[in-house]
């Protein structure tokens, strides 16, 4: 899902190789061909956000959605230099020529995708900002919620970056995933009196009614990441969930030991 631009294309004493979607890319995710997105309510707060501040910053949990969120962003029209930052030649590259690669896509909004990768980019990110405080929209960055890299984030970006957080899917945004129902009718009424109007006018047939309460049922029993839209057999998603504490486990705390090791 990327390409690897010519060296040619970059100044003469820059030597990565930069990471970025090809035009085939942007367009089948444009068309909707290569990921299937699903609307987030934290969309246009992200969205907006992009226009009036310089960092923006998408932190949540393993697997809530936060790289499909930002793909996302690939619809508009704005120029997008993206990251991976799990990556090991990517985060090779940008130890060495973090600077010199940002400076050359100054005019793209760049996309640090798993920055808890890479925490010592967050104090680059500062100066590259700070040279053009004007700028709008500079850097999105998207990475694990756990409270040091938050807190990094907060006290090397104060007054420059807008943090969001991303949970996994909430029960409204599943049913709006699914066929209008008189749940999404309520949630998303305007006012008291349009959930009384819905009320007084709604009949649910008894199939619907029985579907609504299994999706209910499945989501208090599993919770409402991603993967559970097209990993629907109650084993497999009891494993993955395993496998996810697991990972959770092995990783996660791994990162945030790395990470107060830094700090010390």
């Amino acid at each position: 899902m990327r390409n690897i631009d010519k060296i040619a294309d970059y100044p003469c004493n820059l030597t990565i190789l930069s990471l970025e979607f090809s035009h085939s890319d942007r367009n089948d995710i444009k068309e909707g061909r290569e990921v299937n997105l699903l609307s987030r309510d934290l969309t246009r707060h992200i969205q907006h956000s992009l226009k009036i501040d310089r960092v923006t910053a998408i932190m949540g949990p393993r697997q809530a959605g936060k790289t499909t969120l930002s793909q996302h962003l690939i619809k508009s029209d704005l120029d997008i230099q993206y990251y991976n930052l799990k990556d090991p030649d990517t985060r090779r590259a940008l130890a060495t020529n973090a600077r010199k690669e940002f400076e050359y896509f100054g005019k793209h909004l760049i996309v640090l995708d798993e920055v808890q990768q890479m925490p010592s980019l967050i104090e680059l990110i500062q100066l590259q900002v700070d040279i053009q405080p004007e700028r709008k929209g500079r850097f999105l960055i998207t990475g694990s919620n756990h409270l040091l890299l938050n807190r990094r984030i907060k006290e090397s970006l104060a007054g420059r970056v807008s943090i969001y957080t991303l949970f996994p899917l909430s029960f409204r945004e599943l049913v709006s995933h699914s066929e209008q129902s008189l749940l999404k009718k309520l949630l998303y009424a305007p006012s008291v009196k349009d959930v009384e109007t819905e009320l007084s006018e709604f009949y649910l047939p008894a199939k619907q009614s029985n579907m609504l309460s299994e999706k209910f049922r499945e989501f208090t029993l599993y919770g409402g990441y991603p993967e559970f839209l097209t990993r629907t057999n109650p084993e497999d998603r009891r494993q993955w969930l395993n496998n996810y504490r697991q990972t959770y486990l092995d990783t996660d705390l791994r990162e945030i030991v790395d990470l107060r090791n830094q700090e010390s």
